[in-house]
């Protein structure tokens, strides 16, 4: 662990918050290019789900390398804490770190320490309503595109 670049104990809870309202922010103007996009498909009701389910994902897992690329920052450029558990070599266990903290999986072989512990609970805070918000849009596209029946492509 480096020295703390910053000495207020604020910092980690300040980034945790910008970051995580940038994010939701990424969600917020993801689902409105889908919304559009899907708009724009006519004739294949199937391709909206499909579309959507692809760019909902996709953003999930880059709110999961910002993140990851965050907690590495804060960690090696910062000193604000850092990742214990088993030995973190390179960026991918950060980006191992963020998956699972983002789907609320919980802490096993690796654990935050210092400023970290904060961006990981908001992560997770994050992580858990943009899931809840990313069901329930792919709900509502499914129950008025998915072809149920077989009616939509006659």
């Amino acid at each position: 662990m480096t020295e703390p670049v910053f000495n207020s104990d604020a910092w980690p809870l300040i980034i945790s918050l910008v970051i995580s309202f940038a994010i939701a922010f990424l969600h917020y103007s993801s689902l409105s290019f889908l919304t559009k996009q899907t708009d724009k498909i006519q004739r294949i009701h199937n391709a909206k789900v499909l579309l959507t389910m692809f760019i909902i994902t996709f953003t999930h897992l880059i709110s999961v390398l910002i993140y990851a690329f965050v907690y590495y920052s804060m960690d090696n450029h910062f000193g604000m804490g850092t990742l214990a558990g088993n030995e973190v070599k390179n960026f991918y266990d950060y980006i191992y770190y963020s998956l699972i903290v983002y789907t609320s999986l919980g802490f096993g072989d690796i654990y935050p320490v210092g400023g970290l512990r904060i961006l990981s609970g908001l992560e997770t805070l994050n992580g858990l309503i943009l899931i809840a918000w990313s069901a329930t849009y792919t709900y509502l596209v499914m129950s008025k595109h998915w072809d149920f029946e077989g009616k939509n492509n006659k």
